[in-house]
């Protein structure tokens, strides 16, 4: 890619991104991100006691394991993010964990 663009006469800024986004979209979306979020503003308190006492990360480590099923099941991704769906299976995941 960064070869047939080079070839193009890109700018270097523009093939440099090009390729970049293409060697990173596996990687989003962000489960890490949309299980803190999740957790941010479903389980405020139990997000705020994990971040104080800094195992955050490590618990939205945890729960992206734990959220692994639905993530592959539901097939997450960039399109289906925002379902509904998902967000309450998701949801229900992350309570079980906490308890």
């Amino acid at each position: 890619m960064a070869a047939e663009l080079l070839s193009e006469n890109r700018p270097i800024y523009i093939i440099e991104e090009l390729c970049l986004n293409a060697m990173t979209e596996d990687l989003r979306p962000s489960r890490y991100l949309y299980i803190r979020s999740v957790l941010e503003e479903e389980f405020s308190p139990d997000y705020e006691r994990l971040k104080e006492s800094g195992t955050l990360t490590y618990e939205l480590c945890n729960l992206i394991e734990a959220c692994k099923g639905i993530f592959e099941e539901l097939g997450f991704s960039s399109e289906n993010e925002e379902d509904r769906y998902l967000r309450y299976a998701v949801i229900r995941q992350v309570h079980e964990y906490l308890n």
